[in-house]
């Protein structure tokens, strides 16, 4: 990556929080960085090479990473009435997770693929990153926390599953690295926890906000990308690793001014990096080339959008709802696993890329709803 493209990233990720700031601009600022991708990317203009091994790890390993981790520190794991909270929105994910496999197998037989598993997963998931976000400010009353244990319950069981609709030849060795992850991250929950109180986490914290240190934040990155590193070797995307990681650290209690920096450090640059990375890999111009895999990609984002609204049966609000059906991680780890591995076609890889796109239309929709339902 030359100086010219990472100039134009950095000026381009200016736009969506510029858009923000008038208040009729009802699309979440996730979907306008995507949409800026597209634009500049291999669907557009093709002045960034999202193949690019720097941009690439940057953006595709480190920003999304600490993008899953901040929104694993979004769930409210210690809030009273959690717990009831996970069983309602577990029963949920679940039963969308049930009514997906058919509608997986159904799509793979009538587009001739041999990747029925991998669709049921990418109709069962949600996308926390780009849910917890627009979350923010929304009263926490009702259905609230249902929701946001739905939205974990199959972002996580979703991570979970990918590698293993992947690859199902190499399962046992995927069940150890998540095993083995999760260990990880109920590791530094459990010494966060003890040490909370103690004199060595003060002087650090002493030292580190008089001298300006921000060892804290080194910590807390290197402690990141340790388990990242080890999810790795394994075969597990970041995506997994920075989400546990950042639900045990919620658990746990980050510091607030702690929480800032990654946030800041997150918000301000590797997560529009990221975002904006996404867009630019998607090719919508090798979809339209198939209108068959054009059509996949359709099926799939309207027949997200269909499963997780159906959930109003179950007296959800429409607006969240529609929310849970969000895509973008799981569809993104997809794509980059399964090319890795061969699983499918760059059409194919387009358009279940495309299908996550349309899924975010539904930010648009849920957005306006989410405070009159709470």
């Amino acid at each position: 990556m030359n100086a010219f493209s990472f100039a134009l990233l950095l000026v381009v990720a200016l736009i969506a929080p510029l858009l923000s700031l008038w208040k009729r601009w009802g699309i979440p600022i996730v979907v306008v960085e995507i949409l800026i991708g597209l634009v500049i990317g291999r669907s557009g203009l093709g002045v960034i090479d999202p193949a690019d091994p720097t941009l690439s790890f940057m953006a595709g390993t480190v920003g999304f990473a600490l993008v899953m981790f901040v929104a694993g520190t979004h769930v409210p794991v210690g809030t009273p009435g959690i717990g009831n909270a996970m069983v309602r929105g577990g029963m949920r994910a679940g039963l969308i997770g049930v009514l997906a496999v058919p509608a997986g197998f159904g799509i793979a037989a009538l587009f001739g693929t041999d990747n029925a598993w991998l669709y049921s997963v990418l109709l069962a998931s949600s996308s926390a990153a780009v849910a917890m976000p627009i979350l923010q400010g929304v009263p926490r009353r009702d259905d609230y926390l249902a929701l946001v244990a739905q939205i974990a319950v199959a972002d996580i069981a979703c991570i979970v599953a990918l590698p293993l609709a992947l690859e199902p030849s190499n399962a046992l060795v995927r069940c150890l690295g998540l095993a083995v992850v999760t260990l990880l991250a109920v590791g530094v929950f459990a010494v966060l926890k003890t040490t909370a109180d103690s004199r060595v986490r003060q002087i650090i914290h002493d030292e580190t906000r008089e001298r300006g240190l921000a060892l804290e934040l080194r910590i807390s990155l290197a402690l990141l990308f340790v388990v990242v590193m080890v999810a790795s070797l394994f075969g597990i995307s970041a995506m997994f690793a920075g989400f546990m990681l950042g639900v045990a650290v919620a658990a746990a209690g980050e510091p607030r001014r702690v929480a800032k920096q990654v946030f800041g450090l997150t918000e301000g640059f590797f997560g529009p990096l990221f975002f904006i990375w996404l867009g630019t890999t998607v090719d919508v111009k090798a979809a339209f080339a198939n209108p068959q895999m054009l059509l996949l990609g359709l099926v799939l984002g309207v027949s997200a959008l269909i499963l997780h609204a159906s959930m109003v049966l179950t007296r959800q609000p429409f607006g969240y709802a529609l929310l849970t059906s969000v895509q973008l991680g799981v569809p993104a780890a997809a794509v980059s696993i399964g090319g890795a591995l061969g699983v499918f076609r760059e059409d194919e890889a387009a358009a279940i890329l495309l299908g996550a796109i349309i899924s975010l239309a539904a930010t648009v929709i849920a957005k306006p709803r989410l405070k009159s339902a709470s």
